[in-house]
């Protein structure tokens, strides 16, 4: 089955889902690369995959933090609410998110960072997946590297809605270009953040990544936090590409079954004891349709 691709996928059932993922990977697995002389030379683009239990809710593409408050941060004033947590956090959990201060990283911030470039410190970026994974108001979007991980979100609570999404983000491989972290000069940019961090075992069970999505302005000179939605507006060939795929929640114990079957369910995928039991609920209520 080969698809002419588009926007949104409309599942009839379950058994749909494998095939489209496959010829969704082979679409777009590959960015030609136009400085290679070879014309089959290419570089991989990044495919990851996100589960929303309903398929029409506009909050699907939010992170944490725009549900959460109104105000427009950017990232320096991110990290003085972080800051701000510190110590509270670290006594009461004896890790330590040390060799950096708050004034240190906004003066690295607004050293590197400019209209060319979103930037990160690198030693920062545990203590935000840390603060993610647990709850706090995060900027980070958080994504799967695995089509089926993201399923299991999609579908793992009792759901109302008659469907069910999983979104594909496809991060284009770019040519490389002189200053590190350079993309484009857009209006907005997506920035990709990788799964090579220590944090909590629960980021690689999921096979965790995260984005961020980011406004220059141009009176501030500073990036500031804005919708995902506002980058996906672009329809220009360079631009990352988000696809929707919807599945009728009527399937849910037949997906969560066979989800299991692969070893995924909430235990594995979050591994604590509140997580086993949960996992357990869900077996034998949902799946074996006890209840």
């Amino acid at each position: 089955m080969r698809h002419s691709f588009k926007d949104t996928y409309t599942l009839k059932s379950w058994a749909e889902f494998r095939p489209l993922i496959h010829e969704i990977r082979r679409h777009y697995g590959v960015a030609p690369n136009e400085l290679e002389a070879s014309a089959s030379a290419g570089s991989k683009n990044q495919m990851l995959f996100r589960g929303e239990p309903d398929a029409e809710a506009e909050s699907a593409l939010k992170t944490t933090l725009e549900r959460r408050s109104d105000a427009h941060f950017d990232l320096m004033q991110y990290i003085q609410v972080v800051d701000s947590c510190i110590n509270e956090i670290e006594s009461f959990s004896g890790k330590h998110w040390g060799g950096w201060s708050c004034l240190q990283l906004i003066e690295e911030i607004k050293r590197v960072e400019s209209a060319r470039r979103f930037y990160l410190p690198d030693k920062i970026y545990p203590y935000l997946v840390y603060l993610r994974h647990h709850g706090f108001p995060s900027p980070f979007l958080d994504w799967t590297a695995s089509p089926y991980i993201a399923a299991y979100f999609a579908f793992c609570n009792q759901v109302r809605p008659a469907r069910a999404a999983v979104y594909v983000f496809i991060e284009k491989a770019r040519n490389p270009e002189p200053i590190p972290g350079f993309t484009r000069l857009p209006a907005t940019i997506i920035q990709t953040l990788g799964p090579h961090v220590t944090t909590h075992p629960r980021h690689f069970a999921q096979q965790a990544w995260y984005t961020v999505a980011a406004k220059w302005s141009r009176d501030r000179k500073a990036w500031s936090f804005c919708p995902h939605s506002e980058f996906f507006k672009g329809k220009d060939g360079n631009r990352d590409v988000v696809i929707k795929i919807t599945i009728p929640t009527a399937e849910r114990r037949r997906i969560l079954r066979e989800l299991d079957d692969y070893n995924i369910n909430h235990f594995t995928l979050y591994q604590s004891e509140d997580s086993l039991v949960r996992a357990l609920e869900i077996k034998r209520f949902d799946i074996a349709g006890m209840g």
